[in-house]
């Protein structure tokens, strides 16, 4: 009578299952830059066209600043763009007002603050969960300390409330715990 001992791809199924699943969850993890990336490079791309096809002044928001005010401003996109109190804007104009000010005329880009806020939350989520993973790992290894810890001696009480000892430690030689360290050894 024949016996089946089935595929070899059917044997290494929770081999390739287990590969699949590890796979996968480091695409996820690395995965969400790329999208990231792309989403605000599209966002910038039309705001850049929508900004070169022109845009009226009543849609542009002015920012009026001294030379040391600017140098304060938090601009990106190598000078493209700034943020202002959380708000992303598209810079459309700069010109100086003869009175000593830099006037930057702006266009608030709303989807780039979401997408940056939204990537903000994904980074404030990610740092809380390795703190509650590290917590929960150190809360794992502290409750198994009691057993690492070396004993004095193993035992019980007897029925007079006597001590009986098992055994007793081995004395190790070596520095006492208070001895001052004598450092690297020298040459004489």
């Amino acid at each position: 009578m024949a016996r089946w001992h089935g595929s070899t791809a059917v044997r290494h199924l929770p081999v390739w299952l287990g590969a699949a699943a590890l796979l996968s969850a480091i695409v996820l993890q690395l995965g969400m830059y790329p999208v990231f990336h792309l989403q605000r490079k599209a966002v910038r791309h039309a705001m850049k066209d929508r900004i070169l096809a022109g845009v009226p002044a009543s849609a542009l928001t002015e920012f009026r600043y001294t030379p040391q005010e600017l140098a304060e401003v938090d601009f990106l996109d190598g000078g493209r763009e700034l943020r202002h109190e959380g708000v992303m804007y598209d810079i459309a104009r700069v010109h100086h007002d003869g009175h000593g000010h830099v006037v930057i005329a702006a266009l608030r880009d709303d989807k780039e603050t979401r997408l940056m806020a939204d990537l903000g939350r994904m980074v404030e989520l990610q740092v809380e969960q390795d703190a509650t993973g590290r917590n929960g790992r150190l809360a794992l290894i502290g409750s198994w300390a009691v057993y690492c810890e070396p004993w004095s001696s193993m035992g019980c009480a007897d029925l007079t409330g006597h001590a009986l000892t098992f055994f007793e430690p081995a004395m190790r030689p070596g520095r006492l715990v208070d001895a001052m360290d004598p450092g690297p050894p020298r040459r004489g």
